[in-house]
């Protein structure tokens, strides 16, 4: 079972397991400050500055970016998703958030065709 615990706005930034009392993360962002989004933002591009190869850094990246805003990337958007192109070509798109975000991650230096 999974309770809600309330954060000082409201709003419920995690789970508590209600049966071990262990926190869990949920779908729902964490409210943070413009302060703490302006740390994990700063840290986040410190941490990817160096990020080369979309195969290998890019699930990674959009878990991070996600999280600059205190949201939790599984939840909300899924890699890899199915779509079909302007030409009605089926094709798979790196990441989707439906309705929000559509990303086509490129390595380094790697231009869109």
């Amino acid at each position: 079972m999974l309770k809600i615990a309330a954060s000082k706005t409201g709003s419920p930034p995690f789970g508590v397991d209600a049966a071990n009392g262990a926190m869990r993360t949920c779908a729902m962002p964490i409210h943070l400050s413009w302060s703490e989004v302006r740390e994990r933002a700063i840290r986040f591009a410190r941490e990817h500055a160096g990020d080369r190869s979309e195969s290998a850094e890019k699930q990674t990246f959009w878990n991070d970016f996600f999280n600059v805003f205190g949201l939790r990337r599984a939840s909300l958007a899924s890699f890899e998703e199915n779509v079909r192109n302007l030409k009605g070509h089926q094709g798979a798109i790196d990441l989707l958030w439906k309705g929000r975000l559509l990303v086509e991650h490129k390595s380094f230096g790697v231009n869109l065709p």
